[in-house]
């Protein structure tokens, strides 16, 4: 399990152009990047994740991932960016893709989902979420956490983040009749939305977290940065981790 005491950090590489999210992450543009994996969010399960060989983990990502002996599904994540956009990938290995909501903002998180929350400021009491389904529904909205606490916090549903763009792939299509097998998802999102902060330079970093949420039997909650809480709760702004805009390409 990742108990550190220090927040992880991702040095986010810079792109030159835009593209319009398909969902498809075998462009070499994301294939060039190392993935970073999602962990069991909670202190209470061990991470045998930790153990498998780099190989094995790149087998992950393919077409029809092994079954391998695991307690719960793996996600990879990756982001890149440049001066108009944060663009994020997620890779999510699934035997049993669960989703029925239609409507933005439903509640996305009683299902199966995956998350990005952004603090643009560094003032962890005001942060954004943001959650995709595998159907491609979105769930967006600005977060006030006065406490630093979820008892106290607010959640601004109405807000929608104005250019977002996401797309969802999924392997087998819905329709196939085929075994779940994975699905991704490719986020796009401007930095135009956050009107209190001038678009990022380089070298200046965001606090993030980014989750999964995995109906399983039983549910599976897991983080980049594991929030360390029983019951699983992913509004710990303090476990947020730091995504530095690079200037370079990895």
């Amino acid at each position: 399990m990742n108990r550190q005491t220090h927040p992880p950090v991702y040095r986010c590489p810079w792109i030159t152009e835009d593209f319009t999210p398909d969902g498809d992450l075998r462009k070499p543009l994301w294939q060039s990047l190392r993935p970073r994996w999602l962990t069991i969010t909670t202190p209470t399960h061990a991470d045998p994740f930790q153990q498998l060989s780099e190989e094995e983990r790149q087998a992950l990502l393919s077409d029809s991932p092994p079954a391998l002996p695991l307690p719960w599904q793996p996600t990879a994540f990756r982001a890149c960016w440049n001066h108009r956009r944060l663009y994020l990938a997620f890779h999510c290995v699934d035997r049993d893709i669960q989703s029925a909501y239609l409507q933005r903002d439903d509640p996305l998180y009683e299902e199966e989902v995956v998350e990005a929350f952004l603090c643009p400021t560094g003032d962890l009491r005001h942060y954004y979420e943001f959650e995709v389904s595998p159907r491609n529904v979105v769930f967006d909205a600005r977060v006030f956490s006065p406490d630093l606490n979820r008892a106290t916090m607010q959640v601004d549903v109405s807000w929608d983040c104005p250019g977002l763009a996401t797309a969802v792939r999924r392997n087998p299509p819905e329709a196939s009749g085929e075994a779940d097998r994975w699905w991704s998802v490719e986020m796009s999102i401007p930095f135009a939305a956050f009107p209190e902060i001038a678009p990022p330079q380089p070298g200046e970093s965001w606090r993030v977290n980014f989750y999964r949420i995995d109906r399983a039997d039983p549910p599976e909650f897991t983080a980049w940065s594991p929030t360390l809480e029983v019951p699983a709760n992913f509004h710990v702004p303090q476990r947020f981790g730091v995504l530095t805009f690079a200037e370079t390409a990895d």
